[in-house]
Formats: C-alpha cells, sequence, structure tokens
C-alpha cells in the first residue's frame, strides 16, 4: 500500500484469473484490486 496508482498489470492478473477456470466456483463476490485501501479506510460504506 501507498502507492498513487495501480499498475494495469495488477488488475489484468486478476481479470485473468476470475475469467479463468480456478474462479469457477466464485459467484457474487466483489473482488477489491485496490492495493488494500479498502482494509484501512474506516468508514467505508456498501
Amino acid at each position: 500500500m501507498g502507492r498513487e496508482l495501480i499498475e494495469p498489470e495488477e488488475i489484468a492478473s486478476v481479470v485473468t484469473f476470475l475469467a479463468s477456470d480456478e474462479a469457477r466456483v466464485m459467484n457474487g463476490s466483489v473482488v477489491m484490486a485496490d492495493d488494500g485501501f479498502a482494509s484501512f479506510k474506516s468508514d467505508i460504506r456498501p
């Protein structure tokens, strides 16, 4: 955490996983790809 921008390759790896057979059992999930920002923010609301 602490970088200003996430590199496109980092997001691409998440998208590649979600499009793969390994993610076939995921259903209705929210996948956060924000370099941990949401983990440290105290007032996150859906």
